[in-house]
């Protein structure tokens, strides 16, 4: 008897084994399933603050445009444009200077003054 006995003791060892496996996968999935929705938490916390931070740089933005407008209307933004450099040389001379260089010359009638 002492033989049977013992096998029983075997066999609730052995089941505890297997119950104790099992809690450890339990644990190991409570475990992952935990780290996860810290993750999820983190990350949409994380863009929610980056969301709020592009429409804080976006307001800065337009603000800044706002300003140069208004800027550029206060002093009437109009420039006046550069004048065209001057030449020392009036066009009817530039043109036979142009003329002495090229092969086909310029025609005379041209050239005359008015």
């Amino acid at each position: 008897m002492p033989f049977a006995a013992g096998g029983v003791t075997t066999a609730l060892k052995i089941g505890a084994a297997l119950a104790d496996l099992s809690s450890l996968e339990e644990l190991t999935v409570d475990f992952a399933q935990m780290a996860l929705a810290n993750l999820t938490g983190i990350l949409g916390f994380v863009m929610i603050a980056v969301a709020v931070m592009k429409v804080f740089q976006m307001a800065t933005t337009l603000n800044e445009i706002k300003e140069l407008l208004a800027g550029i209307k206060r002093s009437n933004g109009v420039q006046a444009p550069a004048p065209p450099p001057m030449y020392s040389q009036s066009g009817d001379e530039m043109l036979r200077a142009l003329s002495d260089v090229q092969e086909s010359a310029v025609q005379p009638e041209v050239v005359q003054p008015r």
